[in-house]
């Protein structure tokens, strides 16, 4: 999945690495999802934090637009 990022300054694959850690994070916490998710919303949610911009193109949605 690391190679699908693009290698652009910020929606890269640090970042999906660091969103899909800090979602694991509160996934664990005593007092976090895991009270209310299951286990398996639980890896889709920490999956969907890893993979959340892949092939982002690194420009913001008005640059798009114009």
């Amino acid at each position: 999945m690391e190679a699908a990022y693009r290698d652009v300054p910020y929606h890269n694959h640090r970042h999906g690495a660091t969103v899909g850690r800090s979602v694991f994070a509160f996934c664990k916490q005593p007092d976090g999802l895991a009270r209310c998710l299951s286990e398996e919303l639980q890896f889709a949610l920490v999956l969907a934090g890893l993979v959340h911009d892949v092939n982002h193109p690194g420009v913001t949605s008005s640059f798009l637009l114009r």
